[in-house]
């Protein structure tokens, strides 16, 4: 059970997911991420983790089927998925 805070909680403290952004994926025989077109520039890409399959809102008649991968580049780390629906690629922080 979860205590009383004996105050209001802000709303402000909740961190919304950053909005996908489409994006552009190079991929092996196989479907996995090969490299990503971040800015005007093409970067190999190393899979940081195993991928993971999300899954949601299939009773509401709008489903969301991803496939996520947490990537390694050179110059940083993202977080891309295939919208295994529209067959399209995105970008999403979080």
């Amino acid at each position: 059970m979860v205590g009383d805070p004996g105050r209001q909680t802000s709303s402000h403290r909740v961190r919304r997911v950053n909005e996908p952004v489409a994006c552009d994926v190079r991929v092996s025989s196989d479907g996995e991420p090969l490299a990503v077109r971040l800015g005007s520039e093409w970067e190999l890409a190393t899979i940081e983790r195993t991928p993971w399959l999300v899954n949601q809102h299939w009773w509401r008649g709008e489903a969301k089927r991803r496939l996520y991968y947490r990537l390694e580049f050179e110059s940083g780390t993202t977080t891309v998925f295939l919208d295994l629906t529209t067959g399209e690629w995105f970008r999403q922080e979080y």
